[in-house]
């Protein structure tokens, strides 16, 4: 009879054992799943504020590529010394020392790539394209950085000279094209040689706006898609 009891209890011991063990590991998978929710539901919001910077950074970057590639046109006319009236000088002038710089700011971006942040990103894919862009990110402003250096180094001092800033600004203010400063600057073996040095930097930094601007769009599309 004793023994009965006892197998009775320990049978029964053991059932709310398993069932206690059955519920924790429930709850164990229920709470795996929640996380696994909320880690999926930050990571689609990371995507598309990262998503949104990369459309403006698009945008922006369209602009800033027509309005250089534009201006490499004007540089190569001018080095190619093709036949101008003295207007046409003047005015080719007033904007061959022009560029449009180009703000890449990325800040989503370079928080998703940092090592604590990409964790957060299961595409092993989208980070490989991120990682390549924020090269080509790089490269544009490395590229612009030399341009501002010519600058600086060269193109400021130079029109400093025989008050060839100065005809320029007001050219620019004025539209008035009867200056005899400009056409002298114009003709400039000393101008066109910055020009040149000029020509073959902004070459380069329009190459690398043309290249980020494809695998910005290409990137945006990835993330779209899915």
């Amino acid at each position: 009879m004793e023994n009965n009891k006892t197998g009775k209890y320990l049978k029964y011991a053991i059932g709310e054992i398993i069932l206690v063990v059955i519920g924790i590991l429930i709850a164990l998978q229920i709470n795996n799943w929640n996380d696994k929710r909320i880690a999926n539901n930050n990571e689609l919001k990371l995507i598309a504020s990262m998503n949104e910077e990369l459309i403006s950074i698009r945008d922006e970057l369209k602009v800033d590529f027509e309005t250089n590639k534009k201006n490499l046109k004007l540089v190569e006319e001018y080095l190619d010394e093709t036949e101008k009236n003295n207007e046409q000088k003047i005015e080719i002038i007033s904007v061959l020392d022009i560029y449009s710089q180009s703000t890449v700011s990325h800040p989503i971006m370079t928080n998703v790539l940092s090592a604590k942040s990409s964790s957060n990103i299961s595409n092993e894919e989208l980070l490989k394209k991120l990682r390549n862009l924020q090269v080509s990110y790089n490269d544009i402003k490395e590229s612009e950085l030399y341009l501002d250096q010519l600058w600086d180094s060269k193109m400021s001092d130079f029109l400093s000279k025989n008050n060839y800033a100065k005809s320029l600004v007001k050219y620019i203010r004025t539209k008035k094209s009867d200056d005899q400063n400009l056409i002298e600057l114009y003709d400039n073996t000393e101008y066109k040689n910055i020009i040149a040095l000029k020509w073959l930097l902004q070459e380069g930094w329009v190459k690398h706006q043309r290249i980020s601007l494809a695998e910005t769009e290409e990137v945006i599309a990835m993330i779209e898609r899915k």
